[in-house]
């Protein structure tokens, strides 16, 4: 162990390190005894992914081994790391290519060239990386049209498509710091210091990542006592725990879905929790310069108390504070000293209107590098533009009415104190507001859900702005009666307060940090009250999200952002460790229908998906080749489901259907039993509302005994978004049923899908009701029993209160009822799970099922229908 001498010259430590002896190693021993509680609470609460926690162990072992080397070895011990992070999660083949792009654009940055040329070439560069970058799946005919004007195809790269989004996220940003700091800086770069700045450590496991200024990067390397440094650090990866855990909570228990608004409460609460969402930023910026601080990078934090922001520029000096000091560098302070013979207010109106046009055009850019796909939308541009426009009026209010000096403290009044909470409120309730507006996915359907409170368009219009007002009045009353200064747009990050003594902050905080572990263990909150054990498990299971939830994930910009993953399969696929093409089916095993059941499974066809034997017989089923006629002293059982019914994920003679039909088979327990056929008509993604057409025109013919409906718990809600999709889509739907619920909410194709679903939705229960009826409708036509099956999901855990509905819906119907609810109740769901990054049963899950509906269709169902 070493510890600093300081070094008076310049106020800070110098490259000279000698033994500490045993006070260093306890502190050493302590730091790392909550680092390795924070990883384990990480993991048991299951909130970031298995590259987090592969990047979480080299961050552990890594910080042991940096902190006893002497201080001069340190920096390229950093360095070394994190290009073994890149290799752990990419791979030796996708982490030479990112490397290698990354030095080029260093290279090209260090060229013997004027800057100006410099800076030429980058943009080049970037130009033609981000052309290689960009998704022309989703614009076929642009990518069509730019090809044949620069006379070529798409180009084709080796390495992943999972390497972009780091790619991005590393250089992006980086390099308009990294080259405003070259051509100012007097001292030239440390080979060591840049290139730990471009890779460093957490990014390849965050790729949404702070903007970290190169400067500060440098500076602030082991500038104070390094022990605080890393204690400073374990509180803010705790304290981005916390923020993880909080926006689990709002996500299950606050966040609305955008199609079940109405009224003036719903799209508060809508705008207030899609405002609170970014807390996973948050949290997750807290992660990555708490680990920073492991290793000695001093840096300050990311966001300070941005929920009590008391105007809207302390919003935003508040919000995102390293995005704020990034654009108050590389573009405010040059507009605004260039512009000041303007006279100072022009210069301050133009510099910041123009901050928000480039923070708007940048976070497209952004977008574009997570995501591949561009952003362009009104919503966006309409929440980046009123910010700036009240930061204006903000900024200007502040320098015409400077607030009056007082001395000497005094008793604030109930009256100020409420002034300042008014004031706060007001500024939090107008940015959720506007917030939730970026947080639509559409500016219709912002306006679309403000059209369910019943205020009129001039209403509407003018309450944000009448809110702003208000605050901005309060705020400035609060300011000259309680002396607090005002803040301006270019005003500098807040530090956070350290305890002087290093031993009662570590005590404190590890306290905290190991109470917090073991209350997260089911053996502990399993015996507190059942609300709070039941909101730990809640939290605890990733999958176990809302209805809401599960069916909107599309909250926002940061949402879509950090959830990007979900939407780069390739960076899923490196961060899971799921396999390469996993989920992709071969060509020419579906086509398109052009009616309601959107596709069918070709016939005859002999492939692999998700590692596992996929094949279909002559009808297209994944089944035997069964004949139309049924055999002599048969029961044929006919099934209908989704992708979990038809067996994703588990190969041919795993599924339950076939292994249930091989029970029968080998059964003789009763030999005057008849013979079973159970035939598989289960497609993926596939709705209850669609099998009244798969039974119609298909299963019928088959002639079955009886018919068994698999569904889940959110039969009513897919049901629906499916019906929205074939509205849309101008699909015939020629049931009677159909057209009823359609006529009712008076929905058709012209409407946007969320104007059409938002309709539907009053009309749910109707729809699910009259799909049951249909289908029971035509199984009697035919002599057919119908059966309808409650299945659950892996990792859900229901209470019969949860189907009741359900339950009693398709009972009176007409159908028999059998439950599986409480199939998997005494396996973890990693035990059933076909693998970590997808839910469907696995072979020993579909053993369980057959095995319950053996017993059923043995003794419940022919008992049932017997009578």
């Amino acid at each position: 162990m070493f510890r600093q001498k300081s070094d008076s010259s310049n106020g800070t430590t110098a490259d000279q390190w000698e033994t500490g002896g045993l006070a260093a190693v306890s502190k050493i021993t302590a730091i790392a005894v909550q680092l390795g509680f924070l990883i384990l609470l990480v993991k048991s609460f299951s909130l970031l992914d298995e590259a987090y926690l592969d990047v979480a162990v080299l961050v552990f072992f890594g910080f042991l081994i940096h902190a006893s080397l002497p201080l001069r070895y340190r920096l390229a011990f950093f360095t070394l790391l994190s290009f073994a992070s890149i290799f752990v999660i990419l791979g030796v083949f996708n982490g030479l290519w990112l490397i290698g792009l990354g030095l080029g654009l260093i290279g090209i940055c260090h060229l013997p060239l004027p800057f100006r040329a410099r800076v030429l070439l980058i943009l080049g560069v970037g130009l033609l990386l981000s052309y290689l970058r960009f998704d022309w799946s989703l614009y076929p005919n642009v990518g069509q049209t730019l090809g044949g004007w620069i006379g070529m195809d798409r180009i084709s790269v080796p390495w992943s498509a999972g390497v972009w989004p780091i790619l991005g996220s590393m250089f992006v940003f980086r390099l308009i710091v990294y080259l405003h700091d070259l051509r100012y800086s007097k001292e030239r770069p440390d080979i060591w210091r840049t290139l730990s700045y471009f890779f460093m450590l957490p990014n390849i496991c965050f790729p949404l990542f702070p903007v970290v200024d190169y400067s500060r990067f440098t500076q602030d390397y082991y500038n104070e006592d390094q022990y605080r440094i890393y204690q400073r650090g374990i509180s803010w990866i705790f304290r981005g725990i916390t923020h993880l855990i909080f926006y689990r909570l709002v996500y299950l228990y606050l966040a609305v879905d955008p199609f079940e608004v109405n009224g003036l409460a719903d799209v508060l609460q809508f705008s207030i929790s899609t405002f609170l969402l970014y807390l996973q930023v948050s949290g997750q910026f807290h992660l990555i310069i708490g680990m920073l601080l492991l290793f000695g990078f001093n840096l300050p934090e990311t966001n300070h108390l941005y929920y009590l922001a008391s105007s809207f520029n302390n919003h935003w000096r508040r919000i995102n504070i390293y995005w704020k000091d990034f654009m108050m560098k590389v573009l405010y302070y040059p507009l605004y000293f260039r512009l000041r013979k303007l006279g100072n207010k022009n210069a301050i109106v133009i510099s910041t209107l123009i901050v928000f046009f480039a923070t708007w055009t940048l976070h497209a850019y952004q977008w574009f590098w997570l995501r591949g796909s561009l952003l362009l939308e009104w919503h966006d541009a309409l929440f980046w533009g009123i910010l700036g426009v009240f930061v204006v009026i903000n900024s200007l209010y502040e320098t015409t009415h400077g607030r009056e000096r007082s001395l000497g403290k005094r008793k604030r009044t109930v009256y100020e104190i409420a002034a300042v909470a008014l004031s706060t409120a007001g500024t939090f309730l107008t940015i959720a507001m506007l917030w939730g507006m970026w947080g639509s996915e559409s500016l219709a359907q912002w306006v679309t859900m403000w059209r369910t409170t019943g205020m009129g368009w001039l209403v509407i219009l003018l309450l944000i702005p009448s809110l702003f007002a208000a605050s901005l009045l309060l705020s400035r009353y609060a300011r000259q009666r309680l002396a607090i200064e005002p803040v301006s747009i270019s005003s500098t990050s807040v530090s956070s307060v350290q305890p002087k003594g290093f031993w009662q902050l570590a005590t404190s905080s590890g306290l905290i940090i190991i109470v917090l572990y073991v209350f997260g263990h089911e053996s502990v909150y399993s015996m507190m009250p059942l609300k709070i054990s039941s909101v730990m498990e809640d939290i605890q299971t990733p999958g176990k999200l809302n209805d809401r939830a599960k069916a909107r994930m599309r909250l926002g910009y940061y949402e879509n952002l950090v959830g990007g993953v979900r939407q780069n399969p390739e960076l899923m696929r490196i961060y899971k460790e799921q396999p390469a093409g996993w989920s992709v089916w071969q060509r020419g095993t579906k086509h398109a229908t052009g009616n309601m059941l959107e596709y069918e499974m070709a016939a005859n066809i002999d492939t692999t998906f998700k590692n596992r034997r996929v094949t279909t017989n002559r009808w297209g089923m994944r089944d035997r080749n069964y004949d139309l006629t049924v055999p002599a002293g048969t029961h044929r059982i006919a099934i209908l489901g989704a992708s979990a019914v038809f067996g994703s994920g588990v190969a041919d003679d795993e599924v339950f259907e076939a292994v249930l039909e091989d029970m029968f088979e080998n059964d003789q327990t009763d030999k005057e039993r008849a013979e079973f056929e159970i035939l598989n008509f289960s497609k993926f993604a596939r709705v209850a509302l669609q099998q009244v057409m798969v039974l119609d025109s298909k299963v019928v013919r088959f002639k079955p005994d009886t018919l068994m409906l698999f569904v889940h718990h959110n039969e009513a809600r897919r049901g629906l978004e499916t019906l929205a999709r074939l509205v849309k889509n101008d699909v015939d739907l020629p049931y009677p049923f159909i057209q009823s619920v359609i006529g009712h909410a008076g929905v058709n194709n012209e409407m946007s899908i969320y104007e059409i679903e938002k309709r539907l939705l009053p009309y749910t229960d109707e729809l699910l009701a009259g799909t049951y009826q249909a289908i029971a409708d035509i199984c009697r036509d035919h002599g057919i029993v119908p059966v309808w099956v409650f299945m659950p999901i892996t990792n859900e855990r229901l209470d019969n209160t949860d189907i009741t509905g359900h339950m009693a819906t398709a009972e009176a119907a007409g159908f028999v009822v059998l439950s599986l609810r409480d199939v998997y109740d005494e396996y973890e769901p990693d035990d059933l799970y076909v693998a970590a990054w997808d839910d469907h049963p696995n072979t020993f899950a579909h053993k369980l099922i057959a095995d319950r509906l053996y017993m059923m269709i043995t003794k419940e169902l022919f008992e049932e229908t017997n009578r």
